[in-house]
């Protein structure tokens, strides 16, 4: 269940209805926000389209970030991707099986990609950049062993929302 409602084109106004032209909901959340959604289309283009790493090892590190940080929006959804790009069934069960510490046979290089996305998997990396930088939409805090809590709006919205059931019998 979303956390916010999904927009619709006709939700938007005239000069932001170009960023669903692709009606996924991830950009129906974030059309919310219209710069901050068109600054996240803009890395996602970078990564796609202009990444110097092999788009299957790419598709294979997005996978295993979705599956070591048990999101399966992200990880069904580059499963489909990633078969574009050529990852196979065999890629798939490899991932699982470095994620569990076992040995597979996919090359050197693959299973740094693979080891590196495990590593990374938190808030945010800073490249060439000072360790205090922030965007307010970027996750910030401590993940896995670094930490139990995490900053920023959508972690401030969670924290302070406190989930409850209703019950209508009409």
């Amino acid at each position: 269940m979303a956390r916010v409602p999904y927009l619709d084109q006709a939700d938007l106004s005239p000069q932001n209805r170009d960023l669903l032209a692709r009606n996924i909901n991830l950009y129906r959340a974030l059309a919310h926000s219209p710069e901050a959604a068109r600054n996240f289309m803009n890395v996602g283009r970078y990564i796609r389209y202009h990444s110097q790493l092999d788009p299957r090892l790419r598709e294979m590190a997005i996978l295993q970030v979705g599956y070591v940080t048990r999101s399966p929006y992200e990880y069904s959804h580059h499963i489909k991707i990633g078969r574009d790009f050529g990852v196979t069934d065999n890629d798939i069960r490899a991932i699982e099986a470095e994620t569990r510490g076992e040995k597979t046979d996919l090359p050197d290089l693959a299973r740094a990609i693979l080891r590196a996305a495990r590593e990374l998997a938190f808030g945010g990396v800073t490249v060439n950049e000072a360790p205090t930088f922030r965007a307010d939409q970027m996750p910030y805090g401590g993940v896995k062993d670094s930490g139990n809590t995490r900053e920023g709006p959508a972690y401030a919205a969670r924290e302070m929302t406190e989930e409850r059931v209703v019950v209508l019998q009409l």
